[in-house]
């Protein structure tokens, strides 16, 4: 057996659907038909994040989910997880499962992967929505977060120790419960399938120490597909949580200044899981109709 592949002996809800990629087996969920959408977790989640909008799929279209290298039921191969690492998956998933033209979903982190998406195959890109994007690698010139950022390059340096390593792990570890326990309170009452006890089954990670660690150490490097957003030639919407808009100002305040059209659609009463949080609204929000859809040139910011 690969000790790098995944174990489903404890899967019961949603079994996914595989692709091999490089030798490498990749997970996904599908359902529907119709125009594609491809929903993109953040970094460290998984496809389960989007279970509403799988079993939603009639009113939505063609829908898919895909775990990322290194999480849910996808292999844990022994590699840095760079962001090339992710795009590089990204991409050959797009080349192998999407013959047609469509929307790219992502939710947080994974913002910075949409970009490359974007920009490495245009052909297969209509629009980008990105959900409470964080824009990994990007920061303001000098003040506080100019600041941050030489404390965590240092901090990053120090992942290299045994004891960087393991307060490192600790952090990430914490992260992860914390994570858990946002996804299930804001499933509550809504599905005895994402009830606490489920989540924590479906999204937790093994091995989260360690591709926590060997992720989190690259987070600059982002900025090469996240200062590229200028280079967008598609429309892109911005999907936000009302309760967590002012922790994702930074990131819409470059994505209004840098792409040439965006819209921000703000849920009310949500924060970091809208999908989950409120469905109904959610899925109004990144299927509603945007402008020039499938046919937006780049032009004049604004």
């Amino acid at each position: 057996m690969n000790p790098n592949r995944a174990s489903h002996s404890r899967i019961t809800f949603g079994d996914a659907s595989h692709l091999v990629l490089g030798g490498t087996y990749i997970a996904y969920r599908a359902a529907g038909s119709g125009p594609l959408t491809v929903l993109v977790p953040a970094l460290q989640e998984n496809s389960l994040v989007f279970a509403f909008q799988l079993r939603n799929s009639e009113k939505l279209g063609r829908v898919v989910a895909f775990d990322h290298v290194g999480s849910g039921e996808s292999d844990r191969p022994s590699i840095q997880y760079r962001p090339v690492d992710y795009v590089r998956y990204g991409v050959r998933f797009l080349d192998k499962l999407v013959q047609e033209p469509a929307r790219i979903c992502a939710h947080r982190d994974a913002s910075g992967l949409a970009v490359a998406l974007a920009l490495l195959r245009p052909e297969k890109v209509t629009t980008l929505v990105l959900v409470n994007p964080e824009l990994l690698g990007r920061s303001p010139a000098g003040g506080i977060a100019s600041s941050f950022r030489t404390v965590e390059q240092a901090r990053l340096a120090s992942n290299n120790t045994r004891i960087g390593q393991y307060l490192s792990g600790l952090r990430i570890s914490l992260d992860a419960r914390l994570r858990f326990w946002r996804i299930a309170r804001a499933a509550r009452g809504r599905n005895e399938a994402l009830r606490y006890s489920s989540l924590r089954n479906y999204l937790a990670l093994p091995g989260t120490k360690t591709i926590g660690i060997r992720m989190r150490t690259h987070v600059a490097n982002w900025s090469e597909w996240t200062s590229r957003l200028s280079d967008v030639s598609v429309p892109v919407r911005v999907v936000v949580g009302q309760r967590v808009r002012s922790k994702c100002a930074f990131s819409l305040r470059i994505i209004k200044n840098e792409v040439h059209r965006s819209e921000i659609v703000e849920i009310e009463g949500t924060g970091w899981y809208p999908m989950i949080e409120a469905p109904e609204r959610f899925e109004a929000s990144v299927w509603g109709t945007i402008p020039n859809e499938g046919s937006f040139r780049p032009g004049a910011k604004g």
